[in-house]
C-alpha cells in the first residue's frame, strides 16, 4: 500500500523527484496529474490485499485485535503533505516535522544503518556510471510507454527503485510517467524492490511479526501487471485535434518550399545575400575567444536576437541555442570547450515568454508533429515544461552542479518576446 501511495505527491516517493527533473512543477499540479493512477493503484491494492489475505472459515486470528490508534505518525504524515502541498520549498518544515515525530514515538525498531549506507551508496555510484553511459538512455528512447514502465518495474527489483531511478532518469525519458509508475508499483515485485519494503521487513522482524519474503513476492506477480496495467491507462493519451489548437497559428514563412527545387533553388535567396555580405565582410581577423567571457543559451525561437538584446556585438559571447533553451547534455558539453578553450567564464540561461516549449504537454507537442505530417515522434523527449522559472532555476542549478563546470558563473533569465525586457531569476 505505501508504494501505491507513493504516486500521489512528489515527495511521496524519492524516484517521484528524480525521474521528473526535467518538467519541475508544483505539488499541486503533480499530485493532480498523478491523481487518477494514484486512486486506481491504491484501490486494486486495497481490494487485492483484502482478498488475499481474507481469513478462511469466519476464523479470526490468534487473540482480539488491538484498536487503531491513530497518534503522532498519522499526524506528522497529514502535516507533512500540506506542507508539501502548500510551500513552494517544503523540504526544510517537512524535516523538521519528521524530526518532531520521531521524538516523540515510543516505538524506535532498531533498524540497519548497513542496508540504508549501501542504497546510498549503490545509487551514487550507479548514478555517476549513468553520466558516462548512455546505454539506458538509448533503450528508453526505443520504447513505448508500457515497455518503460516494465523497465522501470524490473530495475527496481534488480538494484532497488532508488538506484535504478538515478539510472533510468540520468537523461529525459521520453515516458517520464511510465518510468514513475513502474519504479513505484514495481517494488512490490520483491523485498529488494524499494526502501520502504526494506523498512517494513525489519520493523514487522523487530516487534516479532512473521514477515513472509516469499508471500510479499507470490502476491506482487499478481498485483503488479494489474496495477501497472490499470494506472498507465490513466495516463493521458495523445490528444486529438481540438487539444492541439494552441499550436495553431505560427506564422509562415514568405518563403515557399517546392519539392522539385534542385538545391541551388532551395538556398538561392540566403546564398544571394551572403554574397553581398561577403563583398563587404566586417569581421577579417575576428578572434575564436569570447571577448566578453560570456556563453548564452537561449531559445531557437526567430523573435531573439541574442546580440542585440544583450548590447553585445559579434565576437563577444559564444551563442548556444536549441529549443526550450534547454541544458542537455550537449550544451554541457559545449560550454566545457567554451570555458576551458574558448573564454568564457560566465553564462546565461536564456528562456522567453509565449514559448511553444511552455505552452503544452510533451504529448500535445508529439501530436503536432503528427498533425503536421510529420512521423511518430514519440521516442523523442523535447523536454516541454509546465513551469518555466522553475525549470531555468533547475537547468542553471545543473550546470552549477555539473563537475567540470564548478568555475562557471551561471545565471537564469526569462525575456519577455512583447517588451524586449529581461528578467533576473536566479
Amino acid at each position: 500500500m505505501a508504494n501505491a501511495g507513493s504516486l500521489l505527491l512528489p515527495g511521496s516517493n524519492l524516484t517521484n523527484l528524480l525521474v521528473l527533473p526535467s518538467d519541475p512543477q508544483p505539488a499541486t499540479a503533480f499530485a493532480l496529474r498523478m491523481l487518477p493512477a494514484w486512486i486506481v493503484a491504491c484501490a486494486i491494492t486495497g481490494v487485492f490485499l483484502s482478498l488475499g489475505f481474507r481469513l478462511q472459515d469466519g476464523q479470526r486470528g490468534d487473540g482480539d485485535l488491538p484498536p487503531l490508534r491513530l497518534g503522532f505518525g498519522a499526524a506528522a504524515t497529514l502535516a507533512a503533505a500540506i506542507l508539501v502541498l502548500t510551500l513552494p520549498n517544503a523540504a526544510l518544515p517537512v524535516l523538521a516535522v519528521g524530526l518532531a515525530a520521531t521524538a516523540l514515538r515510543r516505538l524506535r525498531p532498531a533498524l540497519d544503518a548497513r542496508a540504508l549506507a549501501l542504497l546510498f551508496t549503490l545509487a551514487v555510484s550507479l548514478g555517476a556510471i549513468a553520466r558516462l553511459w548512455h546505454g539506458p538512455a538509448h533503450l528508453l528512447d526505443s520504447s513505448g510507454s508500457w515497455t518503460t514502465a516494465g523497465i522501470g518495474a524490473l530495475a527496481s527489483v534488480l538494484v532497488n527503485n532508488l538506484p535504478a531511478a538515478v539510472v533510468l532518469s540520468a537523461q529525459p525519458a521520453p515516458h517520464p510517467y511510465a518510468l514513475l509508475l513502474g519504479l513505484d508499483l514495481g517494488p512490490n515485485l520483491a523485498i529488494t524492490g524499494s526502501l520502504s519494503a526494506l523498512l517494513w521487513l525489519q520493523a514487522a522482524r523487530t516487534v516479532g511479526a512473521h514477515a513472509s519474503i516469499t508471500t510479499y513476492t507470490r502476491l506482487g506477480l499478481v498485483l503488479v501487471p494489474l496495477t501497472l496495467a490499470a494506472t498507465l491507462a490513466t495516463l493521458p493519451a495523445a490528444p486529438g485535434r481540438a487539444a492541439t489548437n494552441r499550436w495553431e497559428g505560427l506564422q509562415r514563412s514568405s518563403w515557399t518550399y517546392d519539392a522539385s527545387m534542385s538545391s541551388e533553388q532551395t538556398f538561392a535567396d540566403v546564398l544571394a545575400a551572403k554574397e553581398t555580405y561577403a563583398d563587404d565582410f566586417p569581421l577579417p581577423g575576428l578572434p575564436a575567444h569570447a571577448a566578453k567571457g560570456l556563453a548564452v543559451l537561449t531559445c531557437i525561437d526567430s523573435r531573439i536576437e541574442p546580440l542585440a538584446m544583450l548590447g553585445l556585438e559579434p565576437g563577444d559571447a559564444k551563442i548556444l541555442r536549441n529549443a526550450g533553451a534547454r541544458v542537455t547534455d550537449d550544451v554541457l558539453r559545449t560550454l566545457v570547450l567554451a570555458s576551458y578553450l574558448l573564454g568564457v567564464d560566465r553564462a546565461m540561461v536564456i528562456a522567453h515568454t509565449d514559448c511553444r516549449m511552455a505552452a503544452g504537454s510533451e504529448d500535445e507537442v508529439h501530436a503536432a508533429v503528427s498533425e503536421a505530417g510529420g512521423p511518430d515522434t514519440r521516442s523523442l523527449a523535447f523536454l516541454v515544461t509546465s513551469d518555466q522559472k522553475a525549470t531555468v532555476r533547475a537547468d542553471v542549478q545543473r550546470i552549477r552542479s555539473w563537475p567540470y563546470l564548478t568555475h562557471l558563473h551561471v545565471g537564469g533569465f526569462l525575456y519577455d518576446t512583447d517588451t524586449g525586457r529581461l528578467s533576473h531569476l536566479c
